[in-house]
Order: structure tokens, then C-alpha cells, then sequence
């Protein structure tokens, strides 16, 4: 891919910083994973709800999704023991890429802020033909709370195959796969998203 499009950027394990300094716009970007809970109850906060949700997807998972059968642990952490990626690791990712971001957005900025993860950050992202699938805890997690809080302009996912753009408060969420081998028929070759969010002189305690 960077052979046909030079100023083509990969992501690999590193969470990154970008400021557009002439449109004052700022770019928080990180892979995300997810934290395995999204089939605890809707709009639950009790933690041991949630841990007994996240256990459940440990095991539901761990055979059947291609990352925990095909990826070594290593190349993605540099771990000195060779074995195979579990859940538990892209758990322990998740909880590093969150704390990145929720830092970064911790700080005043007076810009417009966009975040750019692979995995969904909310529920409404998933299809509803996929609401109530087993494998939903891989895909995305319900981060409803940290976006009310900060209120970043945009999030920009991916990971899921369906296309969607919706509103969390003052959040638009924007994904626009193509999906595996063209298969989502709502890819929309031309969208361009427009930033015109209200500068910002903090976030909400």
C-alpha cells in the first residue's frame, strides 16, 4: 500500500498525536481493541457485571476469532515468550490505548478534536442484524460515558463491516468500510466529512 501512496501512514501498536496546526484540527489515533463487556447490560455500570460479561467473552472467544488462533503475541507486544495472542492481551491493549486517549483528551485544546481507532467505540455501530451476536465483545465496546464527557468532534472507526454515522451528544461516529471482498454494499466511495464543531476551551469535569 505505502508502494502506490507514499504519505500513506500504518499503525502498528503505537497510539499517535497529529495536529493539523493550519485548520487547528487535532488527531488522537489508536487501535482501541476492545474491553469485552458490550454484552453485559445495556447502560450497565456495575463492574461485576461487567467482569462476569468480559469472562464470558474470554472463553466465547478465544476459538473463535482468527487473531487468537493466527497472531503471535510477540510481534504485536514484543513479549520474549513466543505464544499465541489471547484475549486477555487485546484486553490489557484496550485499557492502554483508553488511558492514551483519555489523557490526551484531558488537556485543553482550542481546536477541533477527531480520534481514528480501528475498533467501534459504541454499540450503535454494530448492525442490527448483528445485535445480539456472540462475537460483538471483539468488535466494539460502549464508551458512551468517555464520549459525553470529552465530546470530541468526530470518531472515525473501523473493524466492523457495515457502514454508519450517528450522533453520541455532541460526537458524530462515522465508519465507512468497504468490507471483506466489496461486501458492503452502503461504502461510499466519495464521503468527506465536514468538521464545523464549536471551538473548544476544555472538556466537561
Amino acid at each position: 500500500m505505502q508502494a502506490l501512496a507514499d504519505s500513506l501512514g500504518i499503525i502498528h501498536g503505537d497510539d499517535i498525536v497529529y495536529e493539523d496546526t493550519k485548520f487547528k484540527v487535532q488527531y488522537l489515533i489508536s487501535t482501541l481493541w476492545t474491553d469485552f463487556a458490550i454484552n453485559s447490560l445495556h447502560g450497565c455500570t456495575d463492574p461485576n457485571a461487567q467482569d462476569y460479561a468480559r469472562k464470558i467473552a474470554f472463553h466465547e472467544l478465544r476459538e473463535a476469532m482468527p487473531e487468537y488462533r493466527d497472531v503471535d503475541f510477540d510481534d504485536l507486544q514484543g513479549d520474549i515468550i513466543q505464544r499465541r495472542m489471547r484475549p486477555q492481551d487485546a484486553y490489557a491493549c484496550h485499557q492502554a490505548s483508553r488511558a492514551f486517549l483519555e489523557a490526551e483528551l484531558s488537556k485543553p485544546y482550542d481546536g477541533r478534536r477527531v480520534i481514528v481507532t480501528h475498533h467501534a467505540p459504541h454499540r450503535n455501530s454494530i448492525a442490527p442484524v448483528f445485535r445480539d451476536s456472540k462475537l460483538n465483545p471483539a468488535f466494539a465496546s460502549d464508551l458512551s460515558a468517555m464520549i459525553e464527557r470529552f465530546q470530541p468532534d468526530v470518531w472515525i472507526h473501523g473493524h466492523v463491516h457495515n457502514s454508519s454515522d450517528y450522533m453520541i451528544g455532541n460526537t458524530r461516529i462515522v465508519c465507512n468500510p468497504r468490507g471483506v471482498a466489496n461486501s458492503n454494499k452502503e461504502f461510499d466511495w466519495r464521503k468527506i466529512i465536514e468538521i464545523d464543531a464549536p471551538m473548544r476551551k476544555g472538556v466537561q469535569s
